[in-house]
């Protein structure tokens, strides 16, 4: 079985969870001894690799846009001939040339779409026929992509998952740790104005700096607060010494103010054991239930989650049983040798059973 993934970026360029997964699922799949190609902004099996441009931050002249349009055109075409897949997996196409998507969807392989973010609806038509084979990492995002008009008739909803790791001893209560891009999306500041009404708490920040007025804004409410000692920013964790720093922190904290696709750390920090406490916005309400296998609170809500952190604090046993749920949540419906399942699956499907879109009226 020969497969080409197709990505706007793939491992060695990693932003965050995203790259990494893509890359432990590229992985798997060779492993069990299927041929793996992959096509992005890094890698390509026909020689130059795809364009990646944010349009938003600088927009491209039209002649610039029919140049790049062309030239990824070309790119897409060479590396169809040099792997001649018998499937190609779609993953996550912003900020690449429209064309990528026209010459994969139109070459007569079969493919498949895996939809982990928004892209679909900022990307393609309402009614667009060729989004099709689609596997969704959320119901979330499913719904998101339903109420723009795209509606695949071969559709399958499969989660993410993690390893998970075990952590040597129960971490300590009063360490929270954040893990995650410093933007405003991410809702940093709330974590910190919610550390602000506690005592005896200390935040680590363990991610890349994606907005530098936002972090400024942070900064300057822990001057304010005079918590220059209780928060500690340690930049980009290697995702291989990330067991060791959640083991040596008993909160995890996940204060999205903006709706998630998905929370791919969220199952990692439960599957160590940890107490996580988040907003439930976009997918991450299909991962924790209030008080059963973690904490909620709404997002941006600073005093609710002082809240939560004085509620951990003040009953040990109860943070014991919410982390304990958690790694069996972790364990039984977030593995991630079932989440390369499902893909396996879900491709030999395509592959045995398929649809011609075009002919879908």
């Amino acid at each position: 079985m020969k497969i080409l993934f197709v990505s706007n970026t793939t491992p060695p360029r990693v932003f965050g969870g995203y790259e990494l997964y893509l890359g432990r699922v590229m992985a798997a799949l060779e492993d069990s001894g299927w041929t793996v190609g992959a096509l992005s902004s890094v890698r390509s099996p026909g020689g130059e690799p795809l364009a990646w441009h944010n349009r938003h931050l600088s927009p491209l002249s039209p002649k610039q846009l029919e140049r790049r349009e062309r030239a990824d055109q070309q790119t897409t075409e060479r590396a169809l001939r040099a792997i001649a897949p018998d499937l190609i997996s779609i993953w996550n196409l912003g900020g690449l040339a429209n064309s990528v998507f026209d010459t994969l969807t139109e070459s007569g392989t079969p493919y498949t779409i895996h939809v982990g973010d928004l892209w679909p609806v900022h990307n393609l038509q309402r009614g667009d026929p060729r989004f099709e084979n689609v596997h969704y990492i959320s119901a979330y995002v499913r719904t998101a992509c339903e109420d723009a008009g795209l509606h695949p008739h071969r559709v399958t909803v499969s989660h993410w998952g993690t390893d998970g790791v075990a952590p040597p001893d129960d971490g300590p209560m009063q360490k929270v740790l954040f893990a995650g891009r410093i933007c405003r999306q991410k809702g940093l500041l709330t974590a910190v104005r919610a550390l602000a009404q506690t005592q005896d708490l200390t935040l680590t920040v363990a991610g890349a700096v994606e907005d530098k007025k936002y972090l400024q804004e942070i900064k300057t409410t822990i001057a304010r607060k005079d918590m220059d000692t209780r928060v500690r920013f340690v930049g980009m964790v290697p995702s291989e010494t990330m067991p060791a720093l959640l083991a040596d922190h008993g909160i995890v904290v996940y204060p999205s103010e903006t709706a998630e696709p998905f929370g791919l750390g969220i199952i990692e920090a439960m599957a160590a054991g940890r107490v996580v406490v988040a907003s439930p916005v976009g997918g991450i309400a299909e991962l924790i239930e209030h008080d059963e296998n973690g904490l909620t609170f709404q997002p941006g809500d600073a005093q609710g989650l002082a809240a939560r952190f004085k509620q951990i604090q003040a009953d040990r046993s109860a943070a014991d049983r919410l982390a304990a749920s958690g790694r069996r949540t972790a364990a039984e419906r977030f593995s991630f040798a079932r989440s390369v399942e499902d893909i396996r699956t879900f491709i030999q499907r395509v592959i045995q059973e398929p649809i011609d879109a075009k002919a879908i009226v």
